[in-house]
């Protein structure tokens, strides 16, 4: 179950199970993220613990690449889903809850006694309305949808 903000983790899943299962995605493309950094700071152990406090900068080097057992990497565009699902901002349900729109087409796709819709990918809206997004919470934080690795 993916949207345009599936990044990272959940991406390197997706890329990692393909080799060996038929990964069924369903939602919207990923964000294609495929490369992890980490934060180097000015002390003596590269740490923010100990920075010095006069400098107001860091480095993130990329460090690592995304890459499964078949040497597949480069998902700059994301992964395509297999069945299309929009979130409904009108209907976003309850996590776990079994009317939840994503859960509930998933449910449908392993036959778990949920009645397929008769146009798999259909997309059924409550309303009209059309939201774009602009961006999120988070997005002006330094360390907005990185990858660090903590060692």
């Amino acid at each position: 179950m993916t949207t345009g903000s599936t990044a990272s983790a959940s991406e390197l899943v997706i890329n990692a199970l393909n080799p060996y299962i038929d990964v069924i995605q369903i939602g919207t493309t990923t964000t294609g993220k495929f490369q992890g950094s980490t934060t180097l700071y000015d002390s003596p152990d590269f740490r923010r613990q100990g920075a010095n406090p006069n400098h107001f900068y860091a480095l993130r080097p990329l460090i690592l690449e995304i890459e499964n057992a078949e040497g597949f990497t480069g998902f700059t565009e994301g992964f395509e889903p297999d069945i299309i699902l929009e979130e409904d901002f009108f209907n976003l349900g309850v996590l776990g809850d079994l009317s939840e729109p994503f859960l509930a087409r998933a449910l449908q796709e392993i036959g778990a006694g949920v009645q397929k819709p008769s146009q798999p990918d259909e997309i059924v809206k409550s309303v009209n309305l059309e939201f774009k997004t602009l961006g999120e919470s988070e997005m002006h934080q330094p360390n907005y949808q990185r990858m660090y690795i903590n060692n």
